[in-house]
Parts: C-alpha cells; sequence; structure tokens
C-alpha cells in the first residue's frame, strides 16, 4: 500500500507541475498572441516611444484584453495549485499515517510473539512448533496492519466455538444418557477447534490429552487476559468432564 500511495504521490506532484506549466504556457502564449496583433492592428511600432501618463493609460487599453487573457490563465493556474497542493499534502499525510500504523504493527505483533513464546516455555507439555503464533496474532489482530489493535469478530467467534465444545462435553458426562460424554469424540471435536486457532493437537490417551489441554487453555486465557483487556473475553469454562 506504502508503494501505491508513493507512486500516486509522485504521479501526482508531476501532473501538478505539468498542468501548471501547461496552464501558465498557454496563458503566456495567448497573451503574446493577442499583443503582437494588437501592435500590428494599430500598427504600433510606427509610433515613437513614449513614457507620459497619458502614453501609459493609452497603452493600458490598447493592452487590456491580452492582459486580461494572462490574469485569467494565472488564477486558473492558482487554482489548480491551491488544489493540487491539497491533494498532494493530503496524500503525504496517508502516506505518514500509513507508516506509523506499520511501525504500530509490527511493535505489537513482536510484544504478542515474545509474550506467547514466555508462556509457552512454562507450559512443558506444549511444544512451540504445533503452535502457529502468527496465525493467532493475524486472526486476533486483522486489522492491526492498519494501526487497529481491537479483537476481530473472527477471533472471538472461534474461541467462543471452544467454549462450546467444552459447554457441551460437561452437559454429556451429567448427562444419564447412554450416549454421554464419550472421550474420543471429545478429543476430535476440540482438536477441530483449536485448529481454527492455529493450535495443533494430536491424539493421545486419556490422561495425556487432559493435561495438554490444560496447559491450552491456560495459555488462551492468559492471551485474551492481557491482549483483550480492553474488549474482555470470558475466560474459557471450567472442565468438568476430566
Amino acid at each position: 500500500m506504502d508503494s501505491i500511495i508513493n507512486w500516486i504521490r509522485r504521479s501526482g506532484l508531476q501532473t501538478l507541475l505539468i498542468s501548471l506549466a501547461v496552464v501558465v504556457g498557454a496563458g503566456l502564449f495567448l497573451s503574446i498572441i493577442s499583443v503582437s496583433w494588437t501592435i500590428v492592428d494599430k500598427s504600433l511600432w510606427k509610433e515613437s516611444f513614449c513614457l507620459s501618463s497619458d502614453c501609459i493609460e493609452s497603452t493600458k487599453d490598447l493592452f487590456a484584453g491580452s492582459i486580461a487573457v494572462f490574469k485569467i490563465f494565472s488564477e486558473i493556474g492558482a487554482w489548480v495549485a491551491t488544489v493540487g497542493g491539497i491533494v498532494v499534502a493530503l496524500l503525504n499525510y496517508i502516506n505518514s499515517t500509513t507508516a506509523t500504523a506499520f511501525g504500530n504493527h509490527v511493535s505489537h505483533s513482536r510484544i504478542f510473539y515474545d509474550y506467547l513464546t514466555a508462556e509457552i516455555a512454562k507450559r512443558d507439555r506444549l511444544k512451540p512448533s504445533n503452535i502457529d503464533i502468527y496465525r493467532i496474532y493475524a486472526l486476533a489482530f486483522d486489522n492491526s496492519r492498519l494501526g487497529v489493535m481491537q479483537v476481530s469478530v473472527n477471533y472471538r467467534s472461534k474461541m467462543k466455538d471452544l467454549a462450546n465444545v467444552i459447554e457441551a462435553s460437561n452437559a454429556l458426562m451429567q448427562s444419564a444418557s447412554v450416549d454421554g460424554f464419550r472421550f474420543r469424540d471429545h478429543q476430535h471435536r476440540l482438536i477441530a477447534a483449536l485448529a481454527d486457532l492455529g493450535i495443533k493437537l494430536t491424539t493421545q490417551p486419556r490422561i495425556d490429552f487432559f493435561e495438554v489441554e490444560e496447559e491450552v487453555f491456560g495459555l488462551l486465557d492468559a492471551i485474551n487476559h492481557v491482549f483483550c483487556s480492553e474488549d474482555p473475553i470470558d475466560r474459557l469454562p471450567q472442565r468438568n468432564y476430566r
């Protein structure tokens, strides 16, 4: 986007200068033609040189039309310069704002990466290779390149889907139905929900999977607590199916 804006700015400046040159040049050209025509038509070359007030007033009247032509084109040139200057200034402002927004994006994403890396290191059962930090960031802050650090609707939706998986498993655990909680079904549902968030889990024995699950939930709650504090996301539901 920066390259496009810079190209537009350079092209706009070139267009402005060319337009001014054309307008001023056209006005000067027409004025010279008008002056020349008047001199020939009135045979002014036959007149003697004179600087008296009467001569100056007479000359002014003779070339009033030529002066008016140049004045009109000068006013058009001034209008073009004013409008063009405003456009160029606006493009400069947009370019500066875009650069600032991108700088904020880089800084914010780096803080996010460093924080998540440190949190993952605290959890023995989580592998950094199974957690796509930049995907999580891109999902959570999809407009950060524009300087908008607001948590995205899509991320909130994915977190809600994950919470729904937990609540559904809790409900099945408490159900008296013969088709109640089944670990394998829960495991597959949870793996799919976490994959949408950029976290890869594999099928494991029940106890091992629950321990990994606990660390993943703790990691997500930590992210949401630190980076979504202005518009909080609820903590994940307590697990009653363990």
